[in-house]
């Protein structure tokens, strides 16, 4: 391991075989020698420990018996992060149901014998037996101070080799400066969370990374989603009571989240109320930056202040800041401002198709495009129409071809301290029947085969898309594939567009295009999802134009739940965790966690473009389907239709557990999921009772099958999800209709007897 002297010898255990009580005496089976009959559990987490025995016990998924690694430490001190055994061995790998037996800020300590008692025994040449650790009382000691524990399948061959497998991947892993000095235990902190009313079940994993760092969770936000009364009166449970999740957060407070003048003050209030200390302060909400930045200066708490948020959440002074001479770009509040600037001068650097995009706005909504000035005019009241809620100004840009990026970056006092490319794959707009022309082509040239963005339309059946048109993601693919040159270019002109912004600390997802890159998205026969491939008229000798960056926007936050959950498989990075520590300044950690995996040495000379071969692959994929009313009112009884513009599904309601049940060896390979209804008007449509089924799921593979099988089970994903979501669809529609036929024969049943 790079820490050597934090970590002892990895133990492995033989394959657990049934005891005498569990077959009959005439079996060949024989008791486990590691299993004392009587085995008393050093540990303050029984129920954690007996949960990994049992997934040991089970094999693995195809019930091969399974081998077990416990990672014994050789010093005190304290975890930085009690679950990062199991945070940073998630997904494919050569280890399974990885474990920890951490508890948060409680002290760790070496076990009283040596650590040298547990050391692998050469394994014998002659039989080829698997070492293990001779005897209960061994396996006692070891479990005594075991900071956690993985699974890893059995394989004929030398138990040496297939051990090293375990170790290197172990080391790639886990190392991380994870142990804290005995003498610096973590500081108790406490952070404040603003945030609109969503589920705990939906982001039960941030609330869980954020106990495992030992800093207690406050929630202001409106209503009482997440309260008890002992909230409000010291007893008993409240409307939003979730007893299994209630003890991840200390407190709620409800207060009005207008986004006014006075929302600042409302959460100064409130902070100051709180009977306990506040150290630290933030959103993950754009509509909350920058009010939440100036109430964490008036109290006092660790901001970049409110200026470089401002500029962060308006897109419009994000691009006059950048390029303040651009003639590509201008922005707008009204239709009659709009026909103003067309009939003057002030638009001549605008070459169509552009965009048109609230300066304000999410998930690319209210986000068109338009081929001339009558479709502009259009587009721009789309626009408007989808920013009511957060202004009234639109930006119209000039489209910009190339692959689109996401760009995430860790800073801290302007330091960069991680940076990761992502591909974002071709939007539905891009592929629909009529989709955009690249920069500089011309109409007959929409007719190249394959070629994305060229007026062709591909999906898997003819079927048109729910989303088709629409500027939303498909799929986001890590790592990415373009030149580690584009790569670095990139994060560096990223990290100057923020720290232009004025910020210097902090977590940031961004978004952007790549000008002149010499890769291109080709849809190959036989493929419905295209790819990155090398222009085929680049040749690496001849002279071309440098790569530049467009900058589409900055995101002063982590990146949203699944992008998240797709960097923490792919990284070993949570974003939302180094969020917490960021706020509250506990930076010795802030900076040990914001290490990504290692890279394996024979892989570091790899030029090839399908780069990062040494990372599983990890792919972020969205469905997005039209539903009808009974389905939605199903699952949100509570919303009213008029209500409902954008709301995350409950975990009892989702859909994936039914493919799981259909498609096991699909869902094995989800690392992580959410739904959420969306009404189509945010994205322009004036159809009544028009909503969205959006599903986004991160799919992973390992390097040994690498970017073309992974991007092929995001194609049987859709292709197995998508008719579950409209069997459920036309259910639900079916009740409906009985349940209203039913109500009418009662109702002429009563009229009948009426006039009887």
């Amino acid at each position: 391991m790079a820490q050597d002297s934090a970590f002892g010898t990895y133990t492995e255990v033989k394959p657990y075989s049934p005891g005498p009580r569990d077959a009959p005496e005439s079996s060949e089976f024989r008791a486990h020698p590691a299993l004392p009959t009587s085995l008393v559990i050093p540990t303050t987490r029984p129920d954690i420990l007996l949960q990994f025995f049992n997934n040991w016990l089970q094999g693995d998924r195809n019930g091969t018996p399974a081998g077990a690694a416990f990672l014994l430490p050789n010093e005190s001190g304290y975890a930085a992060h009690s679950n990062f055994v199991a945070d940073r061995l998630a997904g494919p790998s050569v280890v399974f149901a990885p474990q920890s037996f951490l508890l948060p800020t409680v002290p760790i300590t070496p076990s009283s014998s040596s650590p040298g008692n547990y050391h692998l025994p050469q394994a014998s040449s002659d039989d080829g037996e698997t070492p293990r650790i001779r005897g209960g009382d061994s396996l006692v000691h070891a479990l005594e101070s075991a900071i956690g524990a993985v699974c890893f399948p059995t394989r004929t061959g030398p138990a040496r080799l297939q051990l090293q497998d375990v170790e290197q991947e172990l080391d790639r892993r886990l190392s991380l400066p994870w142990l804290l000095p005995p003498d610096r235990p973590p500081r108790q902190r406490r952070v404040c969370v603003v945030l609109d009313p969503i589920s705990p079940h939906v982001t039960r994993t941030r609330w869980e990374g954020t106990a495992a760092v030992g800093v207690k969770v406050v929630i202001l936000s409106s209503g009482s989603w997440w309260t008890t009364d002992v909230d409000k009166q010291g007893e008993g449970e409240g409307e939003g009571s979730y007893p299994d999740l209630d003890h991840l957060r200390e407190g709620f407070v409800s207060i009005d989240l207008t986004p006014d003048d006075g929302l600042t003050q409302r959460i100064v209030d409130a902070v100051r109320a709180y009977p306990l200390p506040i150290d630290g302060l933030f959103t993950p909400t754009d509509a909350y930056l920058v009010s939440v930045a100036r109430a964490a200066g008036i109290l006092g708490l660790l901001t970049n202040g409110p200026n470089p948020f401002g500029f962060a959440t308006d897109k419009a002074l994000t691009r006059q800041l950048v390029d303040p001479d651009s003639t590509e770009s201008f922005a707008v509040e009204s239709l009659v401002e709009l026909d103003a600037r067309l009939s003057s001068q002030d638009t001549t650097g605008i070459r169509f198709p552009v965009i048109s995009k609230p300066a304000f706005g999410r998930g690319s909504q209210g986000v068109f495009l338009a081929r001339d000035p009558t479709e502009l005019r259009r587009a721009v009241a789309d626009s408007l129409k989808a920013c009511l809620d957060h202004g009234t100004r639109v930006l119209i840009e000039s489209y910009v071809d190339g692959p689109e990026v996401d760009v995430n970056l860790i800073l801290r006092d302007g330091r960069l301290l991680y940076g990761e490319v992502v591909d974002d794959f071709p939007s539905p707009a891009e592929l629909s029947e009529g989709g955009l022309l690249s920069a500089g082509d011309s109409a007959s040239d929409g007719d190249k085969e394959g070629e994305v963005g060229k007026g062709k339309h591909h999906d898997d059946g003819g079927k048109p898309e729910s989303n088709a048109g629409l500027f939303v993601e498909t799929q986001t693919v890590f790592p990415s594939k373009l030149p580690q040159d584009e790569q670095n270019m990139l994060v560096e002109s990223m990290l100057d567009v923020v720290r232009l912004q004025g910020f210097h600390t902090g977590v940031f997802h961004c978004e952007a295009r790549v000008r002149n890159s010499r890769m291109k998205y080709v849809l190959q026969p036989g493929q419905s999802i295209p790819d990155l491939q090398l222009h085929e008229d680049h040749h690496p000798n001849e002279q071309t134009p440098t790569p530049t960056m467009f900058l589409h926007e900055v995101n002063a936050r982590p990146p949203g739940f699944m992008s998240s959950a797709a960097s923490l498989v792919a990284q070993g990075i949570d974003f939302w965790v180094l969020q917490v520590l960021c706020a509250v300044g506990d930076w010795e950690r802030y900076e040990a966690l914001a290490q990504p995996f290692l890279v394996n040495q024979q892989d570091d000379n790899n030029t090839s473009t399908d780069a990062g071969q040494q990372h599983q692959h990890v792919l972020v994929t969205n469905t997005a389907l039209q539903v009808h009313w009974p389905l939605i009112h199903r699952v949100l009884p509570t919303v009213a239709r008029d209500d409902l513009h954008f709301h995350f599904v409950d975990r009892q309601d989702e859909l994936i557990p039914v493919l799981a049940e259909r498609h096991p060896n699909i869902a094995r390979h989800i690392a992580r999921y959410n739904t959420v209804v969306v009404s189509r008007s945010t994205y322009g449509s004036e159809e009544p009772d028009a909503w969205l089924w959006g599903t986004t799921a991160v799919l992973c593979v390992d390097a040994r099958r690498g970017r073309a099988d992974l991007l092929d089970l995001a194609v049987r994903f859709a292709g197995a999800y998508d008719p579950i979501v409209e069997e459920a669809d036309q259910a639900a529609s079916s009740s409906a209709s009985s349940a209203v036929s039913a109500g009418a024969a009662v109702v002429e049943r009563l009229e009948r007897a009426k006039r009887v």
